[in-house]
């Protein structure tokens, strides 16, 4: 697991540029997302673009796949 806030920040940078080309994220993925989200200060850049994927994935203009799309 990642414990940096620093790789925390780029993990999900990774994320979200693979997310958005493909638009489709695993579970353990989307699950991290959702753990992460209750741990992030709401006022903080990481809060919110971990809020947009998981609103998408709400919304399903994201699907949730088997493999893993960050590098």
């Amino acid at each position: 697991m990642l414990t940096s806030t620093e790789g925390v920040s780029d993990y999900i940078s990774d994320l979200f540029g693979s997310v958005g080309s493909i638009n489709a994220i695993s579970f353990e993925e989307w699950f991290f997302l959702q753990t992460t989200f209750q741990m992030l200060s709401s006022n903080c850049e990481e809060h919110k673009a971990v809020h947009r994927i998981l609103r998408a994935v709400q919304r399903g203009q994201i699907k949730i796949i088997r493999e893993s799309v960050a590098s």
